[in-house]
């Protein structure tokens, strides 16, 4: 898939468990939807900048790598917000998600699809001279 491909999914993913969550069906059928949303916002970024992001953990490593260079740590905690709603959707026990968590993943897809359609950063070939 391109970055746009993932983008648009991602885009899908967010709108239906949003439906989901505010029609108040199943968590174990919105839960799978949040974490598609997050996962493909993940791989769009990382195509766009030519990273490797096949499976959860260069997923993760890129959403590590993203939150050193735009010098934001909190960035992670909707990555493993999603992670955890995945989790809970498939062994059913971990703790139940709410608002406050819908609206970290909702944040957190939306500053990833920012970076996936932002211009790479220019790399300067031209060295400044000391006047």
């Amino acid at each position: 898939m391109t970055p746009a491909e993932h983008l648009t999914k991602a885009k899908q993913f967010l709108n239906q468990a949003e439906i989901g969550y505010i029609n108040g069906d199943d968590e174990c059928e919105v839960c799978p939807m949040f974490w598609q949303a997050a996962s493909h916002v993940v791989q769009a970024v990382a195509r766009h900048r030519g990273w490797n992001c096949a499976d959860f953990s260069e997923q993760q490593r890129a959403v590590w790598r993203l939150s050193e260079e735009i010098d934001d740590h909190q960035f992670r905690h909707g990555f493993f917000v999603a992670e955890n709603m995945y989790w809970h959707s498939q062994i059913g026990f971990v703790r139940p998600f709410d608002d406050r968590d819908v609206a970290v993943v909702r944040y957190f897809i939306n500053r990833m699809a920012a970076l996936a359609m932002a211009p790479p950063a220019p790399i300067s070939n031209i060295q400044e001279v000391a006047g």
